[in-house]
């Protein structure tokens, strides 16, 4: 049987309480440490269900150089340690999560700009700012957080160049994060 942790925003008992009834074997609360992540798991999981990677390199930080603003390396160091500690390939499939859920949250982006400030803009600003932050990119996380502040604020002025700028950062994250972690040059370089 596979344990499963749910991941959670919230912080009531009754929501914790809920999980484990509909089968969650444990629930962690956001805000979490990679440490607090790492102890959880070793509950569930013995040393030998998870053998380390031989391969396994953290990210250069000479290869990286001049990326610090785009890339956050202490995400992107923990989600290397995951995929190191469970022996699955998960970066390559969080980051293509992520580039799916990216393409969805632009383009609903786009058909709010004609009602920039409706509860659902909020939300959708609220939910790139956190898997952007899940993510390590850190100009999209930033935007993001400057997006909902005008929503929640209702002074909707900067509205369309927040999500310009949101979008070529995203854009700008995919292609350092290709490059320097799968090889990949979408720039045609």
């Amino acid at each position: 049987r596979i344990p499963i942790i749910a991941l959670t925003a919230g912080g009531s008992d009754s929501e914790r309480i809920t999980c484990l009834e509909h089968g969650m074997d444990n629930v962690l609360e956001k805000p979490f440490t990679r440490l607090e992540i790492a102890k959880t798991l070793s509950t569930y999981l013995s040393q030998s269900t998870y053998p380390l990677a031989k391969d396994f390199t953290k990210f250069n930080n000479e290869i990286l150089h001049g990326t610090q603003d785009i890339l956050d390396k202490s995400v992107i160091d923990g989600l290397f340690e995951i995929q190191e500690q469970t022996g699955n390939q998960i970066v390559n499939k969080v980051f293509d999560g992520y580039k799916t859920q990216m393409t969805h949250a632009l383009d609903e982006l786009k058909a709010l700009s004609h009602e920039c400030g409706s509860k659902s803009g909020k939300s959708l600003a609220h939910g790139i700012k956190s898997m952007s932050a899940n993510m390590g990119a850190t100009m999209v996380r930033e935007d993001a957080a400057r997006l909902e502040e005008i929503l929640i604020s209702g002074n909707l002025e900067d509205f369309v160049s927040v999500c310009d700028s949101l979008e070529k950062n995203y854009h700008l994250f995919a292609k350092t994060f290709e490059r320097h972690f799968f090889g990949v040059d979408t720039c045609g370089t």
